[in-house]
């Protein structure tokens, strides 16, 4: 699992499943903004470069 910064301040967990796939959850200043579950290395790379993840 790793953590990442978004550009809005949120912060973003990263954690690669054992299909070789890809768990995202995203809190911000509140808690639990969002999950995705099972994403694409493609889509979380473009997902990651849209919000400004780092």
């Amino acid at each position: 699992m790793y953590l990442q910064q978004s550009g809005q301040g949120a912060a973003v967990y990263v954690l690669q499943n054992a299909a070789g796939r890809y768990d995202v959850a995203i809190y911000g200043g509140r808690g639990l903004i969002t999950t995705i579950a099972n994403m694409k290395p493609a889509s979380l790379a473009k997902l990651a470069e849209r919000y400004g993840w780092k």
